[in-house]
C-alpha cells in the first residue's frame, strides 16, 4: 500500500519549484519520526483506559465493524499534544502582557472536552456523533502525519485485541506521567 502523504511529499512542487532529494528525505523522515512519542504516548492512555475499563473492551470486541468510530472517539477521549508557537509581535490577552519572541503553548486537546460541543466529554461514548476533534490540530496547522497515527492506533489496537483480548494493569503499578510535549504514561506494564 503506497502512502498518500509520503508520495504528496515526493511529488511536491511549492511555487512550481519541486522539492530537492535532501528535502524529500527531511519530511519523510520528519513524518514518520514525528508519531513516534504521539502514537506511543496515545497508544499507552488507550491501553490504560482499556485495561481499567473492561466493558468498554468488551463492546470493542462487540463492534468490529466500528473500529474506525472507536479510534475516533478514544483519539478525542486521549489527545496527547500540545501546540506551541513564538509570537511575531507585542500581545496582550485579558490583561496578560506577551512580548515579540514569547513562547506560548496551547493546550488544545481541552476543545474535545466542550460540553457544548461534546456532551458528557469525560464519558467514552463510541456512538457519539462525529464532530471536529483536535487529536491534530486543524487547518494550516493540521499534522500531516495525522492520517498515518489514526491507521497506526486502528491497526495497533484491532492486532492488539486479536491476540489479548483481555489484559489488566500489572497489580501494584503506579502510573506516572512525565512532563513534555505529549501526555501519556511513562511505563504501563500489563499482564494478561
Amino acid at each position: 500500500m503506497q502512502s498518500p502523504t509520503v508520495s504528496r511529499i515526493a511529488h511536491a512542487a511549492p511555487d512550481g519549484v519541486p522539492l530537492s532529494d535532501k528535502e524529500i528525505f527531511g519530511f519523510v523522515c520528519f513524518l514518520f519520526i514525528g508519531g513516534l512519542d504521539t502514537v506511543f504516548a496515545t497508544m499507552n492512555n488507550i491501553w490504560l483506559y482499556l485495561a481499567q475499563n473492561p466493558a468498554k473492551l468488551e463492546e470493542i470486541h462487540a463492534r468490529p465493524d466500528d473500529i474506525d468510530k472507536i479510534v475516533e472517539e478514544l483519539l478525542r477521549r486521549w489527545s496527547v499534544t500540545f501546540s506551541g508557537r513564538v509570537l511575531d509581535k507585542d500581545y496582550e490577552m485579558r490583561g496578560v502582557q506577551m512580548k515579540k519572541g514569547d513562547r506560548v503553548t496551547f493546550i488544545l486537546p481541552a476543545c474535545n472536552f466542550d460540553p457544548d460541543v461534546f456532551p458528557n466529554p469525560k464519558e467514552v461514548d463510541f456512538d457519539r456523533p462525529r464532530k471536529t476533534i483536535l487529536a491534530f490540530t486543524v487547518g494550516v496547522h493540521s499534522c500531516m502525519g495525522a492520517h498515518l497515527a489514526r491507521l497506526e492506533v486502528k491497526i495497533g489496537l484491532q492486532e492488539w485485541l486479536k491476540r489479548i483480548p483481555k489484559f489488566a494493569v500489572k497489580p501494584g503499578t503506579e502510573i506516572e506521567y512525565r512532563p513534555g510535549g505529549v501526555i501519556g504514561p511513562e511505563q504501563l506494564p500489563l499482564v494478561w
